[in-house]
């Protein structure tokens, strides 16, 4: 029997086809009963795009030093427009999950064909850079707001470390430079370079509360650091008058303070560090300072030869990675290359273990095995009679 029809008298169900009910023979008129509402489904919520998740997180930048990197890379996935499903649609518009490895070769080869402001090509560690960014966003949203499971962008390609900063350059080198500049650069770059490579962002916006002479120390807190690490770093004695007479002129809390601020209380902006270190490695390269295959300067450069240059004068590399807040693994791709006494130690060692026949003299490899060489009397040494 077919459900919702029902005798109201012994409260049966029936067929629809029977004109009466069988059970009791009532004869009374079938009652249909209202079927249950099936609500339709709720519509799916629109995916969560990139640009929403960037803006939650954005604001968690403000007072990092990257935060003109996170502005930057912003604008570039702004402008930056790939083709999904036949339209162009710009990648911080996309879908989160959408963000997945081959999108990102998409975009970057899409930037690659860009020109930059001065009409050239962007270089490979800029696209890099921003795309670092966007993967921290996303991790940021998996390990803090857990608003994605996993990252979509896990596994993107990096560029090989060929594209990257290869040149560590030497104090002399970094001195030349800091003699073409502005004397507030000057002393920045110094700083940076003599601190065990603070990065430029870290020695722009250094403050008095941070420096502490007596004790010829630098603390950053934690929330002044990329990576949330901290360490006494020591200041050597040439920074110390730098340091005490920057301070003297500063009337605020920052070391550095804007030349043109009439009240000696804001810290020197990045546009105007920026153009005084254009300037600078004008002047540099064109005194022919450079480095490997023409590498120009850049300020970041003076944190690679600040961690570089106290390795190389016999420092322990493992002590100087952590005043400066690099990790192990970094240290070892970037900082501890294998010099010659270290292969030659090596094969010292493995030649201890060797197993292959050592050719003494007036032997030679032949075909079979060693053959003796006569002597100049023409006699084998060793031959059997």
């Amino acid at each position: 029997m077919a459900e919702g029809w029902i005798c109201p008298r012994c409260q049966s169900a029936w067929a629809p086809h029977v004109d009466e009910c069988r059970r009791c023979a009532g004869g009374t008129t079938a009652v249909a009963t209202a079927a249950p509402v099936v609500q339709p489904p709720a519509p799916a919520a629109p995916p969560t795009t990139f640009r929403e998740l960037w803006n939650e997180w954005e604001p968690t930048r403000a007072t990092k030093p990257d935060a003109q990197i996170v502005a930057v890379a912003r604008v570039v996935l702004t402008r930056t427009r790939i083709e999904v499903d036949g339209q162009q649609v710009a990648v911080i518009d996309l879908p989160a999950t959408q963000l997945t490895p081959y999108t990102v070769e998409l975009a970057k080869a899409k930037l690659e064909l860009s020109k930059t402001r001065l009409g050239k090509a962007p270089r490979p560690s800029y696209i890099q850079r921003v795309f670092t960014v966007a993967q921290t966003c996303l991790a940021w949203h998996v390990e803090i707001s857990k608003k994605l499971a996993t990252n979509p962008m896990s596994g993107w390609r990096r560029y090989p470390d060929e594209t990257r900063r290869q040149w560590k350059p030497t104090w002399a080198e970094t001195e030349a430079i800091c003699k073409l500049g502005h004397p507030m650069f000057s002393d920045i770059t110094r700083t940076q370079f003599r601190c065990v490579g603070f990065r430029p962002g870290e020695a722009r916006l250094l403050k008095k509360n941070e420096v502490f002479i007596a004790e010829r120390r630098i603390h950053l807190g934690r929330l002044r650091t990329k990576n949330k690490k901290t360490a006494p770093i020591p200041i050597p004695e040439d920074i110390v008058e730098i340091l005490e007479r920057r301070m003297r002129e500063s009337r605020g809390d920052y070391v550095f303070v804007a030349v043109n601020d009439p009240t000696r209380t804001q810290p020197v902006p990045e546009s105007t560090y920026q153009s005084w270190y254009r300037k600078a490695r004008e002047r540099a390269e064109a005194a022919g300072i450079t480095g490997p295959a023409g590498e120009r300067w850049v300020p970041y450069h003076a944190r690679h030869g600040g961690i570089n240059q106290p390795i190389s004068d016999g420092a322990d590399a493992v002590l100087v990675g952590e005043l400066a807040r690099v990790s192990p693994a970094v240290m070892r791709r970037h900082y501890l290359g294998v010099t010659a006494a270290q292969q030659d130690s090596v094969r010292s060692v493995l030649n201890k273990r060797s197993v292959t026949p050592i050719v003494q003299a007036g032997e030679r490899k032949g075909p079979i095995g060693l053959v003796r060489q006569p002597d100049s009397d023409g006699v084998v040494k060793g031959a059997s009679e």
